[in-house]
């Protein structure tokens, strides 16, 4: 028990992903950045350089992704879609 708690206390802080659509980055859209996040294990943080990205962003099958951006007003997720283009299928809500 003790050799847990040690083990866990002394974990490695999460490993750390860039996104940046230009520039020094590991990725350069959020979404091949969540794409590349594993199913299961532990989770690297996703870290956003302040730009304006304009793409649809998607999360399935991921448990909780951390997003972080270089500053609060810093880093804007925007896209235009026409009103029937998104339709919510009731039975997969709040999956």
């Amino acid at each position: 028990m003790l050799l847990l708690l040690a083990r866990a206390l002394h974990a490695a802080p999460p490993r750390q992903i860039t996104v940046a659509p230009v520039g020094k980055a590991d990725f350069r859209t959020v979404q091949a950045a969540i794409n590349s996040l594993p199913a299961k294990g532990p989770l690297p943080v996703a870290f956003s350089k302040n730009d304006i990205y304009r793409e649809k962003v998607t999360i399935d099958g991921r448990p909780g992704p951390v997003l972080r951006g270089q500053r609060e007003a810093g880093v804007v997720l925007t896209i235009s879609q026409a009103n029937g283009a998104f339709r919510c299928d009731p039975a997969n809500a709040g999956r």
